[in-house]
Order: C-alpha cells, then sequence, then structure tokens
C-alpha cells in the first residue's frame, strides 16, 4: 500500500492582545454612543449602529486609541520580522449592537484590521472567523467528521484582535438587552524609502 501523507497549508494566524489604559478609552467611547446620533443610510454588513468610518478624524480618542493599538502591532512585526515597516490607520469606527442585532461575514478591504472589544462580555459576543472553502472532503463512515468552516472567538472586553482583513469574518446577535460595543479599524502597509528585490 502506497503511504499519502498530508500536510496543513494555507493556515491564518490570528493574533490578540490586552490593551493597555483600556478602562479609560471604554469611559470616552461609550461617551461616543451616548452622543452620536447615527443618521448613516448606508447599507453595510453591520446590521447595528456605527459611527462614520473616519472616527479616527473626528475624535480624539479613537485617534489615540487607534494610534496605541497601531504602535503595538508595529512593534510586534518589527520583533517578529514581518515585511510591514510602518503602518498607516486608513479607517476606525464604533459598532454598537442593540437586541438582535449583528454583523453578517464579511471582508475589509484593507491588508490588516483589528478589532476592540470595548463592552461585549455582558452581551454574549461571539466574533467569528469563515474559511474561504467550496468544498470539504469528509469520511463516509464517519458522522462525526467536523467540516466546519467556522471558528469562534469568546470577546473579552479590552482584547484588541488584529489579522488578514480579507478574512471572512461575522459577529454573532446579541440577544440580550445589553449593548455590545466594538471598535473596528483598517490599516495601511507605507514604506518609507526605495525597498530592496529579494
Amino acid at each position: 500500500m502506497i503511504q499519502i501523507n498530508s500536510i496543513p497549508i494555507f493556515v491564518e494566524d490570528i493574533f490578540y492582545f490586552k490593551l493597555p489604559n483600556f478602562k479609560e478609552y471604554q469611559k470616552q467611547i461609550k461617551k461616543i454612543i451616548s452622543d452620536e446620533d447615527n443618521d448613516f443610510d448606508e447599507e453595510c454588513n453591520i446590521r447595528a449602529q456605527r459611527t462614520g468610518w473616519n472616527s479616527h478624524a473626528k475624535y480624539p480618542v479613537i485617534k489615540k486609541v487607534t494610534e496605541d493599538i497601531m504602535n503595538i502591532i508595529e512593534s510586534f512585526v518589527k520583533d517578529t520580522g514581518y515585511d510591514v515597516p510602518k503602518l498607516e490607520v486608513e479607517e476606525a469606527w464604533v459598532n454598537w449592537y442593540g437586541k438582535d442585532q449583528h454583523a453578517l461575514p464579511h471582508k475589509h478591504n484593507a491588508v490588516l484590521s483589528a478589532v476592540l472589544f470595548v463592552d461585549v462580555e455582558d452581551s454574549n459576543g461571539k466574533f467569528y472567523f469563515h474559511a474561504d472553502k467550496n468544498f470539504v472532503l469528509t469520511k463516509k463512515e464517519d458522522s462525526n467528521t467536523n467540516y466546519s468552516n467556522i471558528r469562534e472567538l469568546t470577546a473579552t472586553n479590552g482584547t484588541v484582535v488584529f489579522f488578514d482583513g480579507s478574512i471572512m469574518h461575522s459577529v454573532s446577535p446579541n440577544l440580550t438587552d445589553n449593548t455590545r460595543i466594538t471598535l473596528a479599524m483598517n490599516f495601511l502597509p507605507t514604506y518609507w524609502g526605495k525597498r530592496n528585490d529579494y
């Protein structure tokens, strides 16, 4: 019998960390949503209320928190040797989900995306990553074969998750009467000076 081996391919890493000074940011972001009138008519994958995509330009606290997150990610990039010398905030916005509100599976048009979980624990917030697979091999004799293309991340307050913006993701419905709050952001890599060919 010929031995056939398998290797995992296209493994995507998702990174996360706890944000320093989170409690102060949380307080200020909650103030934004209490003051925001949210009159957006634009249809998007977020089935909830949100601030504008350019909230880092409108709100000083959003600018500060996105810069703090960007600096932490840049330090990680430098320490681990990834080829992204500098990041630039492209977009940042606050989402707040009332009862039965959620985010549909979607991708961001960004190289790197991040989400800060501002107030999610009392609304049982789940963040899902979806594999873009159209076909999955399953064993006929194994009724327990797991062919789920979804991975769940239980969100906790103060955690930042960052990932390739082209990865499909979604947010579970808020089945509680508590408001769920997240801050989402997209980053672009910037290169200073001439790049060398490899």
